[in-house]
């Protein structure tokens, strides 16, 4: 639902990762925190390849490539399955 809302608001997080994910108490309800680095799609900041922390970040980010505004969304969802990915297993992915 997080993505979902991003997306509708032309929003990337651009710093998802583990620490970002609030539970509550029964881990029933799960909500996305700290959107300090966030920025709106339209926005084209060459300092996007540092807001991305190291062991979520996208390939496309890491190769620098520019990517066209409908394109831009995927660095959240990559960061979101490398997160669940180490949720899950208790190790990084990359």
């Amino acid at each position: 639902m997080s993505l979902y809302e991003l997306r509708k608001s032309k929003i990337i997080h651009a710093d998802i990762k583990p620490d970002n994910f609030l539970f509550t108490q029964d881990m029933k309800k799960i909500k996305l925190s700290d959107f300090g680095t966030s920025f709106t799609v339209e926005e084209h900041s060459v300092e996007v390849d540092y807001l991305v922390a190291r062991y979520y970040r996208a390939p496309e980010i890491i190769l620098g490539c520019d990517m066209p505004v409908e394109q831009r969304y995927g660095i959240d969802t990559w960061a979101v399955g490398c997160s669940l990915f180490e949720l899950f297993t208790g190790k990084f992915l990359f």
